[in-house]
């Protein structure tokens, strides 16, 4: 009887342990290094960062449109402009563009600091094998539970299914929002801003929440339940990203759902 306290406590470390890092097995990772920005130059480089996002994405959005007016001159300015937010060739081009060059960006703030603990800052480490499985299993079970609820108030996905439809490259569409979307905003919103904003007063949970919430709000072109999924989804991305002190781990979870969204629109719109 003597040994059942000990047991316990072996196997909550061991399954404690399977969520995180591979570190677990070497030596204890302190949970909150330095991070070598302030909170509020953290806040500050953010906004450049998604300014430019914005700039690049609206800049290449206005070359299209024009594109297509020099080879649609019966169509005015303002009819090409109708239907631009589900074009899904548009969304392709320059929301990869424009993640490119918002991630390169931010690279290159990141490397000019050149300091050494900007890897365990960000979660630039690769975690246990078991860590991957069990957050992407959980995050499948989020997926079907959100998904039941949001069946039953029938709220239905009209976005996805728009953008799949005028898409004439899926391929293009595959390679923009499972790869390059979810590198840029986990590498801004739980890499440099999460890590900037636990080592303030809000602390680690507060910085979930606060990227969360950001995250979810520049989905604007989702109703306000589809919003409030991808808030729930952006706190269980967050605290997998504490648990784990990995970025890559979000990042498959972020691309997973995004892997699973574009195929079942595919599958619905085909049968």
């Amino acid at each position: 009887m003597l040994l059942l306290p000990n047991f316990r406590a072996n196997f909550r470390a061991k399954f404690k342990c399977s969520l995180a890092s591979t570190e677990c097995d070497r030596v204890a990772f302190d949970p909150k290094p330095p991070f070598p920005w302030t909170v509020a130059e953290t806040i500050g480089w953010s906004f450049v960062v998604l300014i430019i996002f914005v700039a690049v994405s609206h800049g290449i959005a206005f070359c299209y449109i024009l594109l297509q007016a020099l080879q649609n001159r019966s169509l005015s300015l303002q009819q090409l402009s109708q239907n631009i937010e589900t074009d899904g060739q548009l969304l392709s081009i320059a929301t990869g563009i424009a993640g490119l060059c918002s991630s390169g960006f931010l690279y290159g703030l990141i490397k000019h600091r050149s300091v050494k603990t900007i890897a365990p800052c960000l979660g630039l480490q690769t975690p246990r094998p078991s860590a991957w499985l069990i957050w992407n299993l959980l995050l499948l079970l989020v997926i079907l539970f959100s998904d039941s609820i949001l069946r039953a108030l029938e709220q239905s996905q009209t976005f996805t299914e728009q953008i799949y439809q005028t898409s004439p490259n899926p391929a293009l569409l595959y390679i923009t929002l499972v790869l390059i979307a979810p590198i840029f905003e986990e590498f801004l919103f739980r890499g440099f801003m999460l890590a900037g904003l636990r080592s303030s007063r809000v602390g680690s949970m507060g910085a979930v929440i606060v990227t969360s919430l950001l995250w979810a709000m520049l989905h604007f072109q989702y109703n306000f339940y589809f919003v409030a999924q991808i808030f729930v989804f952006g706190l269980l991305l967050g605290v997998a990203r504490l648990q784990t002190e990995s970025l890559y781990v979000p990042i498959s979870m972020h691309s997973l759902n995004n892997l699973i969204a574009l195929i079942t629109t595919g599958i619905n719109l085909s049968s």
